[in-house]
């Protein structure tokens, strides 16, 4: 492997008010920033283009040397395979508690909300690759099989994850506090910016691309609404 960056960003406000002594609210807000990135030996150079090769390193994302798998127990040769690598994420969050304390009852009552931005960019191999089956059959300019995965569109993800809850830690007796309340959160299934998603439909047997002939910007994923958490303490 050749260079690579990890980079994180982070961000919160918090702001609480209180109304009175039996009642406070406290609201927050987030931001999370990541950039991970990890490109190959040779990233930004044309090494296949310049032995004569020029169907290679077509672009930025397939240049470098493409690897080449030698069997028989001899050394691989080339850059590494699944790179470069580029990940992009934005995390927006959001966050509502009101707190109600009345007699032996603390009742709490809040919401949250998350947007998801994320952008991942690789290809398994980009630059192809050559197999041959012996270190003789690599310097007779012979090969095996020839192969290249290339991913021609960066996607840029999206989703919201929203929730609710409510709480009550109900002081029974002297002795004895119970915890009750439920959760519910929702996980919306990816989009992608300008459609850029597609799925596999098992029942029309066909892949179906999200906004295209009906087909949800989800690309027929539906949201589960079913994540009911009770809690008892």
């Amino acid at each position: 492997e050749g260079p690579a960056t990890n980079n994180a960003a982070n961000g919160a406000l918090d702001y609480t008010h209180l109304f009175s002594p039996s009642l406070l609210l406290e609201t927050k807000a987030g931001y999370t920033y990541i950039y991970n990135t990890s490109f190959p030996l040779n990233f930004g150079t044309a090494v296949n283009t310049a032995f004569g090769q020029p169907n290679v390193n077509f672009d930025a994302l397939s240049s470098g040397l493409t690897p080449v798998s030698v069997g028989g127990g001899a050394q691989n040769l080339g850059d590494g395979t699944s790179l470069p690598i580029e990940y992009i994420e934005n995390n927006f969050q959001y966050q509502g508690t009101v707190i109600y304390t009345h007699g032996k009852h603390n009742v709490k009552i809040g919401g949250a909300l998350i947007r998801r931005q994320a952008t991942v960019l690789q290809s398994t191999l980009g630059r192809g690759q050559w197999t041959v089956a012996s270190l003789p059959q690599l310097v007779q300019g012979n090969f095996t099989a020839l192969q290249r995965l290339n991913t021609l569109v960066q996607p840029h993800y999206r989703t919201w994850e929203p929730s609710v809850f409510i709480q009550d830690d109900w002081q029974f007796t002297s002795k004895l506090t119970l915890n009750l309340g439920v959760r519910y959160d929702s996980f919306t299934p990816f989009t992608a910016v300008k459609n850029q998603i597609s799925n596999f439909d098992p029942i029309q047997q066909k892949i179906i691309v999200a906004g295209q002939g009906g087909t949800s910007n989800t690309a027929g994923i539906q949201t589960d609404y079913s994540n009911f958490a009770p809690r008892v303490g």
